[in-house]
């Protein structure tokens, strides 16, 4: 059982999922073999060994402070980081702002769309999100009394007939 036998994809498409999926296998390993009770410098050797020499690679681009021990949580923080897509805070928030009601989809759909993406975009006072949200109801209210205006239209019978 003191097998670890999980490879890391450094080339996975998502990277990320690649190294939560490897991160929970060794954190099981860890408590399987017993070891995670190991100093904190065994677990990080652990670590490294099992991710090998592309591992060490990156962890070696790691800034190290000198005056406090390296945790072996810290390091686990240090690769989380650095497994983390980089987001581009403008392109994304575009994309928030390019967001319609497309015609026939529910309106809670809509929002829920609108909420995921705004998770990408940093609104830190969420005053952009507000924005076009209110924007975006009032544009539901104009084509629900647009649409109430049309309905009226065709189906209110003629005066003076009857």
């Amino acid at each position: 059982m003191d097998k670890f036998s999980l490879d890391f994809d450094f080339n996975a498409i998502d990277v990320k999922k690649e190294w939560t999926k490897w991160l929970q296998a060794f954190t099981i390993y860890l408590k399987a073999t017993k070891k995670h009770g190991e100093p904190e410098d065994i677990k990080i050797a652990i670590l490294l060994h099992q991710l090998g020499s592309r591992g060490i690679e990156i962890y070696n681009t790691f800034e190290k402070t000198k005056e406090k021990v390296e945790t072996f949580n810290g390091v686990i923080e240090k690769f989380n980081n650095h497994f983390k897509p980089k987001i581009n805070i403008l392109y994304e928030r575009y994309k928030f702002n390019k967001l319609a009601l497309s015609d026939g989809q529910p309106l809670p759909e809509f929002i829920t769309a609108l909420k995921i993406q705004a998770q990408h975009c940093e609104f830190t006072d969420m005053n952009n999100m507000k924005s076009r949200m209110s924007g975006i109801w009032q544009a539901v209210h104009h084509m629900q009394e647009a649409e109430s205006f049309q309905c009226w239209l065709l189906y209110e019978e003629p005066k003076g007939v009857g």
